[in-house]
């Protein structure tokens, strides 16, 4: 899968539907999706998936690359809920990132075949000098 990041500026506003599924059709269609880059702590990267209007986190483990595990209890299905955050560190910074949402998106998307898809990246966890 040939992946193509396109920086976007943060918008002032944004908007989800609360349980949307992810719409198939649409992403087959556009064979393209958000990627929004929060900042959980100082260190560690929130990574958020959006297509159409359905948004989630996507915090995964990635071979190669530095994640915090983080255990939460979700109230809505009364289950435990597992986050591995991108740790930025002076070995990690926003190309590893980039890299790393590469890898969890190729993994997420496989089974749908995707020759080419277009990343839409919105920043707001790396700082750029």
């Amino acid at each position: 899968m040939k992946i193509t990041f396109i920086d976007k500026p943060k918008p002032q506003v944004t908007s989800f539907t609360l349980f949307a599924k992810i719409d198939v059709d649409l992403l087959l269609k556009t064979k393209a999706i958000t990627i929004i880059a929060n900042r959980e702590t100082k260190t560690r990267v929130n990574t958020e998936f959006k297509i159409g209007d359905h948004t989630s986190r996507i915090n995964r483990k990635a071979e190669g690359f530095i994640t915090y595990e983080k255990f939460s209890w979700n109230m809505l299905s009364n289950t435990q809920d597992i986050s591995n955050y991108f740790v930025q560190s002076k070995k990690q910074g926003l190309t590893e990132y980039k890299k790393y949402v590469e890898a969890i998106v190729k993994n997420m998307l496989e089974p749908l075949h995707i020759d080419e898809l277009t990343i839409y990246f919105i920043n707001d966890a790396f700082e750029i000098n």
